[in-house]
């Protein structure tokens, strides 16, 4: 092999593949850089940037005014629970190369059955799980907005495009997820049937829904509760119950505290019996210990107000939502009819 001449030329070892990059992105030692290899380099560099910019506004279907084309007949992974909900009731699992890690099971999955027929999961973490997704060569790559920006960015040096699902915190932008990735997937019709039957679905817990004043509800998981602007929150007032955090000018998700919990004295607790441990990439039941010692002391648990709802409907936010605010409006009707009819 020859060194690098002078004048800051390239030297002609053979390319190398560059670590953690895989088969998309190889290349060279750097060249040193004279006077007359700078200019060169800085437009290289902006090129580069331009690239990955346009590759990134072409990904997905709200990051610019001119419509991607539909994804008809491609496949597709999915690294998320919502875009596994939602495409998996809008294609057949043939089409999906991948889900997440979550879609198998049935605690927190509403299409766990579904799920098992993909072959892989999708675990979007460091940049040889990214490797593996690419190298299942798909169509698009369906990521969170908050997804890590390293893997977004081995995905745009890949050329994969990426559709980003926002993450929902109103019905309304559930019902917009599900349009918007039906249309790019070449299923706006079907999904649109599952925002009607969403609808349908809300319409009826409406129409049950008893006169009178709303029983107060507090939602706990592991210290935490969900105030104004989010699902859960429009979820309880949809079921005919007022969210007490809310109520507290809680905004968002916020951690609580007994003295909190007190103040509060919700009429019902809402429990979801689960919980999630990222770094294990793994779901169990929720232990009640943990939450007994907060709320053992409230009105609600002294009197044995406290319903539990499925976790794959409570904590969806994908068209499986309504289900969640159908068991909350059907947990409270059974709660108040054994309440009025005790001795």
């Amino acid at each position: 092999m020859r060194h690098a001449r002078e004048g800051g030329q390239e030297n002609d070892r053979p390319r190398e593949r560059e670590p953690g990059v895989g088969a998309c992105v190889e290349w060279a030692p750097r060249p040193t850089l004279g006077p007359q290899t700078m200019r060169p380099a800085f437009a290289l560099i902006l090129l580069l940037l331009a690239s990955t910019a346009l590759t990134t506004l072409e990904a997905g279907p709200r990051t610019s005014d001119v419509p991607a084309p539909a994804l008809v007949n491609d496949r597709l992974v999915s690294t998320n629970l919502p875009a596994d909900e939602i495409l998996l009731s809008l294609l057949p699992p043939e089409r999906l190369l991948a889900v997440s890690a979550f879609a198998t099971d049935g605690r927190i999955s509403n299409v766990a059955e579904l799920a098992r027929h993909v072959p892989a999961k999708a675990r979007p973490g460091s940049a040889a799980d990214v490797e593996r997704l690419v190298a299942l060569a798909p169509a698009a790559v369906v990521l969170f907005p908050f997804a890590r920006p390293e893997a977004r960015g081995l995905l745009a040096r890949c050329s994969v495009p990426v559709i980003e699902l926002p993450v929902a915190s109103s019905l309304a932008a559930v019902e917009e997820s599900v349009r918007s990735l039906g249309t790019r997937v070449g299923e706006a019709a079907h999904a649109q049937q599952l925002v009607d039957e969403m609808e349908r679905r809300l319409r009826h817990v409406d129409a049950e829904r008893s006169p009178g004043e709303r029983p107060s509800v507090l939602y706990f998981m592991r210290g935490y509760t969900a105030g104004r602007g989010t699902l859960l929150n429009e979820m309880i007032e949809r079921a005919g119950a007022r969210n007490v955090a809310a109520e507290a000018g809680i905004e968002g998700h916020a951690r609580l505290d007994a003295e909190r919990i007190l103040a509060m004295d919700p009429d019902y607790i809402l429990l979801a019996p689960w919980r999630a441990d990222a770094r294990r990439r793994d779901v169990g039941p929720e232990q009640r210990a943990a939450h007994d010692r907060l709320l053992a002391r409230t009105r609600a648990v002294r009197g044995g107000h406290v319903i539990f709802v499925a976790p794959r409907h409570l904590m969806s936010t994908s068209h499986f939502v309504a289900l969640g605010v159908e068991d909350i409006a059907q947990q409270l009707r059974r709660a108040r009819v054994a309440e009025e009819s005790a001795p």
